[in-house]
């Protein structure tokens, strides 16, 4: 705008009009002609499509992109300071959300700091409107015409419930980065932020348009989860990597006039000189693991064809690992069945998880232990799962099942014990039956891990490593006798 000073003011005045006219209904256009700033650069196409989605869409929307996309100037200040400029009733209430209430509040202050030092964009709407609220919680005006714009301020695990100005519900959402890594480090956190966005957000995109972007920090955080079930919850998704690989294998930058992909590569490079690829491959291309650090990784993977599986070959064993709640959001409740060859090797029989009660899990054993008739069953020694083991001995004579129980040592943490199983994937120990009904939330828990949402069928399998043993050399498995299904 600093260009227009220099002009005459009957020339600064039609020039100030057209510019006006063509902000209307362009986020971008709005951004490039009146709130350009020196060393702006052409946009990339990703920025009109939010654009458009923010002014003119009715869905509810989760967008993940790289760090420095413009994404806070696109959906907030030049979004904010538009609705401001040119008032309508469907964009008269707006709430903006991220991760502290502090951030929110300082975000809207320079909004109106901003809107109020420019009396071009203040008396765009037929003379100079009325402020009625400048608290850094909210920005209310009051225009000519009697219209009213609220734009309100709010930390993640604000009271946002059921929210209202008067009788209107807000027109749009906007949830700005509203989780950061120290959130994400913990489950416990995490869910109490999914049940708050769910609870007090969700709802509200019934009534109200929620616009979602941020940065991909794992399968437990929020927008992550919106992206990966956007179908069931009702939102569209897209992710912007800051580069793209085509079909030939080359990259390609998202923002070529900002970011040639010359030193998107370098800059790739220079992470991963410094062990940070991890940190790279999330800000950068939306990805919350990096090839390098990926701890399993499919090429680790084998299969068996289950119908040329030698049982009298194999020691088997089970695993049992009792989920503490049956909610929705809870861990899986899992048996693992590990048959181990000669060799050493395992071939993981069988896998059953659900979020069932301890009665329909302990059905679940009994099951289990008719149909591969394992040397021992392991369960956690904590004080919950101490409890299946009663039930399960006082269980026992009643059904003439009988098994043998080992206690397992839950010891370090669940990640550790998870990184036990690493080696034996690495040399290819580790075989998965083809076709497996449970198979592939087995692998996407081990793809994921440590950042995805659940871990729970892998950490009953590398239980294993506490109770699984070789066949002793010279006897098949068929010549041990095991006291089960009532018999000795």
């Amino acid at each position: 705008m600093d260009d227009l000073k220099s002009l005459p003011p009957a020339q600064r005045e039609i020039e100030l009009a057209a510019r006006l006219a063509v902000s209307r209904d362009s986020l971008v256009a709005f951004r490039s002609a009146l709130l350009a700033s020196p060393g702006d650069v052409a946009p990339m196409e990703a920025h009109h499509r939010w654009s458009n989605i923010i002014l003119h869409s009715d869905k509810n929307v989760a967008i993940e992109a790289f760090r420095e996309s413009a994404k806070t100037q696109i959906a907030l200040r030049a979004n904010l300071l538009h609705a401001l400029t040119f008032p309508s009733p469907e964009r008269s209430f707006i709430v903006i959300i991220r991760a502290t209430k502090e951030l929110a509040a300082a975000l809207l202050r320079e909004t109106s700091r901003e809107w109020q030092a420019r009396p071009e964009l203040m008396m765009q709407a037929d003379g100079l409107p009325d402020i009625l609220e400048d608290s850094g919680n909210a920005f209310q005006v009051r225009y000519r015409s009697g219209l009213q714009v609220r734009l309100a301020a709010f930390g993640k695990g604000g009271a946002i419930r059921g929210l209202s100005w008067g009788a209107k519900r807000p027109d749009l959402i906007v949830c700005d980065d509203i989780q950061d890594l120290d959130d994400v480090s913990s489950e416990t956190v995490c869910e109490s932020d999914w049940k708050w966005f769910m609870s007090d957000i969700y709802f509200l995109g019934h009534e109200s348009r929620i616009f979602m972007i941020g940065n991909n920090l794992g399968e437990r955080s929020i927008i992550e989860r919106m992206i990966k079930d956007a179908d069931v919850w009702g939102f569209e998704a897209e992710r912007v990597p800051k580069m793209t690989q085509d079909d030939a294998g080359e990259w390609r930058s998202s923002w070529p006039a900002r970011y040639p992909v010359e030193s998107i590569l370098e800059q790739k490079e220079a992470f991963a000189r410094k062990g940070m690829s991890d940190v790279w491959y999330r800000e950068m291309l939306c990805e919350a693991r990096s090839p390098e650090q990926q701890r399993f990784r499919r090429e680790m993977f084998r299969y068996y064809d289950p119908r040329t599986l030698r049982r009298d070959e194999l020691s088997v064993y089970m695993t049992v690992d009792l989920a503490s709640s049956k909610a929705a959001s809870a861990d899986y409740s899992v048996c693992c069945v590990v048959g181990v060859t000669p060799e050493g090797m395992w071939q993981v029989l069988d896998c059953w998880y659900g979020r069932v009660t301890p009665v329909e899990h302990m059905d679940e054993i009994f099951r289990l232990v008719q149909k591969w008739r394992p040397i021992s069953v392991g369960i956690e020694k904590v004080q919950y799962q101490a409890a299946m083991l009663a039930f399960l001995q006082k269980e026992m004579p009643r059904r003439n099942v009988f098994f043998t129980i080992k206690p397992l040592i839950a010891g370090a943490k669940k990640e550790q014990r998870i990184d036990v199983l690493q080696p034996r994937f690495a040399v290819g120990g580790v075989w998965f039956p083809v076709g497996a009904p449970w198979l592939q939330e087995m692998e996407g828990e081990l793809l994921a891990f440590p950042t995805g949402q659940h871990d729970d069928l892998i950490d009953a399998l590398a239980y294993a490593e506490q109770i699984a043993s070789a066949p002793v050399a010279g006897f098949a498995r068929a010549d041990i006798e095991i006291p089960a299904f009532g018999s000795m």
